[in-house]
């Protein structure tokens, strides 16, 4: 074992700075919010808190007065500053010696079985790091950020005091001509309401499976389709679809097994091409060798005993929304 721990000592390839660039070039399939361009910042800071200073500007209209009566001052815009906190989520792998006993330093494939070992433990390790990243996400554009187990580890509502937009029912069993359309505008009025001056590109709904195929069912949705060339959506497959009614696309979202990331029956609506409203920033990780130089998205780091090597990652993010009143939530139901 004395060997090896002179191996992964001397040999760069398992140097901390090497790993974490190892664990850059892994391939891996990017989750659905993390690939939509400009959703997010996550430009990275080397701060564990962030500093979010808010100002709601009002436009109000003045009334008249007479000359030489007392002004009364109209209501001034109001500044909140919010802190917010990194989350720390860590994992590791242990190789233990069996793993390669019966082999010596100086034996031919020794160091690629090693490499190989490590790189498997990497790809499942980053793969971890990157769902979790994007269960954050998820969690951002829902309002609350939460951990694994479902505490809560970031309410955006609460830390800027405003109260979460009323759930909005879609009874999709319903065929009256134009409601769900109606849903639809009352829903981007909301939005572009919250947003105040601040302009969008559109509204993207991430839905459960149960609501989406709802939806694709409801006779209103499916008239608009018929004789246009989208009507090969309503023909096809209807799995992980989007659809896109009443300006605002609909899309089912993908996520782990049974861990669906999207509660059932519900939607979950945001506005696109706002600049700095979500954001994910990288920030340092836990340990002196991960305090130098620029914050990373994922850290990674290997140590050696000669009881075990263990592989270790850990990513900890600052995930928030600024302005938490442009997230409006659906679900069925009357």
């Amino acid at each position: 074992m004395s060997d090896i721990l002179n191996l992964l000592s001397s040999d760069p390839a398992f140097s901390v700075a090497s790993l974490t660039a190892a664990m850059d070039i892994i391939p891996f399939v990017p989750g659905r919010l993390g690939s939509i361009p400009g959703l997010f910042d996550t430009s990275p800071t080397d701060n564990t808190v962030a500093a979010i200073d808010r100002t709601n500007r009002t436009v109000t209209i003045v009334p008249s007065a007479l000359r030489g009566a007392e002004v009364n001052p109209t209501t001034r815009s109001r500044s909140t500053m919010v802190y917010v906190g990194s989350s720390r989520h860590p994992d590791k792998r242990v190789l233990r010696p069996e793993s390669l006993q019966n082999m010596r330093v100086t034996d031919p494939g020794v160091v690629d079985k090693l490499s190989a070992m490590i790189t498997r433990s990497q790809v499942d390790l980053r793969n971890n790091m990157e769902a979790t990243l994007e269960w954050l996400k998820v969690g951002c554009v829902t309002g609350i950020v939460k951990d694994a187990d479902g505490s809560v580890l970031f309410d955006n509502y609460a830390a800027f005091g405003v109260t979460a937009p009323t759930e909005v029912a879609f009874n999709l069993t319903v065929s009256a001509n134009g409601a769900v359309r109606k849903l639809c505008a009352d829903i981007m009025r909301a939005i572009t309401t919250s947003l105040g001056g601040l302009s969008f590109t559109g509204i993207h709904a991430l839905c459960h499976s149960t609501f989406i195929d709802a939806l694709i069912a409801n006779s209103e949705v499916r008239a608009t389709y018929l004789g246009q060339q989208e009507a090969s959506q309503l023909r096809g497959g209807s799995a992980y679809i989007t659809l896109n009614f009443g300006g605002i696309t609909f899309e089912e979202y993908r996520g782990i097994g049974a861990n669906t990331f999207i509660e059932a029956n519900k939607a979950r609506f945001f506005p696109l091409g706002v600049n700095g409203l979500f954001r994910q920033h990288a920030s340092p990780g836990d340990g002196f060798d991960w305090m130098v130089g620029n914050a990373q998205a994922v850290y990674s780091r290997l140590t050696a005993t000669p009881q075990a090597v263990t592989i270790e990652a850990e990513t900890c993010p600052i995930t928030l929304c600024t302005i938490p009143e442009v997230l409006i939530q659906g679900r069925l139901g009357a």
